[in-house]
Order: structure tokens, then C-alpha cells, then sequence
């Protein structure tokens, strides 16, 4: 009968590494607090696309319709003032489209709509566009700085 002796080897440096990265994106998903939609108290790592619209026009806007806000985070303060920018974060989801409407409107019948809009694919989850710009009244809005930036002129 032949006995085979086991010696004990000292785990490799690699593979303590791993462990500890795995044990650490365990500890993140789980405590870390991450962006929240208004009235959402969600918590979790969420990933977002920022846009920005810039009122440079002389008309004062208000937002009057946001859709799928448990997607989209937007200012709490409705009202863009000429000179003022509005910051948005859309959620992005890896391999998925993810959009929202925004419908800026004022009481003089001036109206400002686009969508938000994030192409998520399998090698560039961040793929940004505004798109269904559309205007009437007195203003005329464009893209400016890439696919992540709107900017309202006066017409």
C-alpha cells in the first residue's frame, strides 16, 4: 500500500487578488447607494448618461411633461430661465435603448420637445443622441457639443 503525502502550497497572489476583487463588487452592489429618480428610494449601482439643455434664448421655459421617469433623473426645478442650463441623467442599461421624453412648453404657447436617448451596445454601452427635436414659436433649438447637449436660441 503506498501512502501519497499532500503538502500544503500557499495560495497564489493571482488568486487572492480575485477573491478579494469578487468579494469587493459583492460589498458595492450590495451598500453602495446609487442614483435615485425622484421618489425613488432605490438603492444600487446604476449607471447614467448625462445631457444638458441650455436655455440661450431670451424666453423663459418650464417643463410640463417628462416620460419614463423611473429612467430619468431631471432638475427639480421645472423652470429654465434664459441664460440657464437644465442637467439631466438617463439610466443606462447595458445592451438595451433606453429613452425619455422632455416637453418644455410657456404660457405664451412657446414649445420645446425632444427625446433623450441612450444606444446601448456590446461594446459601447454609451451611445447618446437627442433626437424628435421639435420647436414652435419664437425659438429654434439645436445640438451642440457631440450628441449630449441641446441648445435653445431665440428664432
Amino acid at each position: 500500500m503506498s501512502h501519497k503525502r499532500f503538502e500544503n502550497k500557499p495560495a497564489s497572489p493571482v488568486s487572492i487578488i480575485l477573491i478579494l476583487f469578487i468579494l469587493l463588487m459583492i460589498a458595492i452592489g450590495c451598500f453602495t447607494p446609487g442614483s435615485s429618480g425622484p421618489g425613488d428610494g432605490g438603492v444600487g449601482i446604476r449607471l447614467t448618461q448625462g445631457f444638458d439643455v441650455v436655455n440661450n434664448s431670451s424666453i423663459r421655459l418650464g417643463i410640463s411633461l417628462v416620460t419614463d421617469t423611473d429612467r430619468l433623473d431631471y432638475p427639480r426645478n421645472l423652470s429654465l430661465a434664459p441664460g440657464g442650463t437644465h442637467h439631466f441623467e438617463l439610466q443606462v442599461i447595458p445592451l438595451e435603448t433606453t429613452s425619455a421624453s422632455v416637453v418644455y412648453f410657456t404660457p405664451r404657447a412657446t414649445y420645446l420637445s425632444f427625446t433623450l436617448e441612450n444606444r446601448s451596445e456590446f461594446f459601447n454601452w454609451y451611445n447618446p443622441y437627442i433626437t424628435n427635436i421639435s420647436t414652435r414659436g419664437p425659438i429654434k433649438a439645436r445640438e451642440i457639443s457631440g450628441r449630449v447637449k441641446l441648445e435653445v436660441i431665440n428664432a
